[in-house]
């Protein structure tokens, strides 16, 4: 544990691990059982991550895991920004989480049956991101509410480190950023006393 120049001691072992995998023996005997370590950040790949969420278990650390996530390339080499147009919903890059310049992308005869295309969405077993691109503002607000996504964007809205980002199911398990990414670093305590 050590203490900043505030007094703030800080105890939170972050980890970022974009190609590794770590096993669950090597995690549990570097960060897991260490007394200073409260809460445990990881951003990795899914395996990875339930391998920590077990091994930090076992001494109810708190967690915060940005999981899932496949690169689109060959051999190490780029892949040009690819959008595939009448997607379905059997397709691998409508179900996977990719990480890529690639997007699928499907119209609907019925853009009214909310239902039916949140439930196309959500058939999935992530859910980091959304994107919705309409000119009905309402219906698109409807619709995400109904989807199981951790960050929606609407006709290309941006991100903002002001809010919290996370995903749902297996890509994650908490949030970083925004005052609820704050708050996981936390502990509240209450305190009474009598008069």
């Amino acid at each position: 544990m050590r203490t900043t120049s505030h007094g703030l001691r800080v105890s939170t072992a972050v980890i970022c691990s974009a190609p590794f995998a770590i096993s669950t023996s090597r995690w549990r005997s570097t960060r897991s059982d260490h007394p200073d370590v409260n809460k445990i950040s990881f951003t990795g790949s899914t395996r990875a991550g339930k391998s920590i969420l077990a091994a930090a278990a076992v001494n109810m650390k708190r967690v915060t895991l940005e999981l899932g996530g496949k690169r689109i390339d060959r051999d190490g080499y780029f892949v040009e920004p690819t959008l595939l147009i009448r997607a379905s919903a059997e397709m691998s890059l409508m179900r996977d989480e990719v990480f890529g310049p690639v997007l699928g992308a499907t119209a609907f005869a019925d853009a009214s049956d909310l239902d039916h295309i949140a439930s196309l969405a959500n058939d999935t077993q992530y859910g980091l991101a959304a994107k919705i691109w309409t000119r009905d503002l309402r219906s698109a607000h409807q619709l995400a509410r109904k989807l199981q996504a951790g960050w929606i964007t609407i006709n290309g809205g941006g991100g903002d480190g002001r809010l919290p980002f996370g995903g749902f199911k297996q890509s994650g398990i908490g949030r970083e950023g925004g005052r609820e990414g704050a708050l996981s670093f936390t502990e509240i305590k209450s305190i009474s006393v009598g008069y």
